[in-house]
């Protein structure tokens, strides 16, 4: 059996596909930006790619069937993960709105993707809806030791929420890549889960402790911080966009921005200060 990273994924699938490779990357060529306009993630992020899309790689199975081992914590460099405060708040742009960044600043880096957009977008990473969760955490840990050594800063797609019932990935995310550092995104003014209008989401002050307490309990007690905040604002004007991230820089006392309205270089700039 061939496994290929799950392009099906983009019109709302999980699990694996078994197909020939020119299929997968017909696929990937016919339909990705679609589904990331149909998501509202509407910069063209091929430009990041010299090559554009790639044919997705084959996955031997015995990638996928081990347990994390705390190794990257030990390693050198940077490990930069987006978290959010719901799912579907944009991980994804934010990530590749920061990888941009650093690649305009040339700086050393890279993005992983975790997800089959960003898969479909940047042709490797971890399909992680598809691994099981004994071996999530061992499959990203396996990603960051392929690439520690090529790059001073990996940047790392989150997936799901550490507030939503129904997901599991962040935290094997967190295990398994040991982040340096954390973003944290969030859709302004958004108060309780889309999904489930009965679980609040707390106050930004108290997410950012929660994350924070987590990803230095799961790396040995390393210090990990919340660098800043990404603010989803599509649904707001720029002027109610620019006042609520004054607001929330305010509340946090971190640097906020919307990434893809204004840059992610505010943000950059705050993770790349304490090398």
């Amino acid at each position: 059996m061939k496994l290929y990273r799950n392009v099906t994924g983009l019109d709302g699938k999980r699990g694996w596909i078994e197909t020939k490779p020119e299929v997968v990357s017909n696929i990937v060529d016919n339909y990705i930006w679609a589904d990331i306009w149909e998501k509202k993630y509407y910069l063209n992020y091929e430009e990041l790619y010299a090559n554009g899309h790639t044919t997705p790689k084959q996955i031997p199975e015995s990638e996928l069937d081990e347990i994390a081992t705390g190794k990257a914590s030990s390693l050198p460099g940077k490990r930069l993960l987006t978290v959010g405060t719901d799912k579907g708040i944009s991980k994804l742009s934010t990530a590749l709105e920061l990888y941009r960044a650093a690649q305009q600043q040339e700086i050393e880096s890279l993005f992983l993707a975790t997800g089959p957009a960003g898969l479909a977008i940047a042709g490797d990473g971890v399909p992680l809806d598809a691994v099981r969760i004994d071996f999530a955490a061992g499959a990203v840990e396996k990603m960051i030791l392929d690439f520690a050594d090529e790059y001073f800063l990996l940047i790392i797609e989150g997936q799901g929420s550490l507030f939503h019932p129904g997901s599991t990935a962040t935290l094997p995310l967190i295990r398994g890549c040991q982040p340096t550092d954390l973003v944290l995104v969030h859709r302004a003014g958004q108060k309780h889960l889309l999904d489930f209008p009965d679980i609040p989401i707390p106050p930004l002050t108290e997410a950012i402790e929660l994350h924070e307490n987590l990803a230095s309990a799961a790396g040995i007690f390393r210090e990990v911080k919340v660098k800043g905040i990404a603010l989803d604002t599509t649904h707001l004007s720029q002027v109610n966009a620019e006042e609520q991230i004054k607001t929330v820089t305010e509340e946090t006392g971190l640097p906020c921005t919307d990434v893809v309205r204004f840059g992610a270089e505010k943000l950059l700039s705050q993770v790349m200060s304490v090398l």
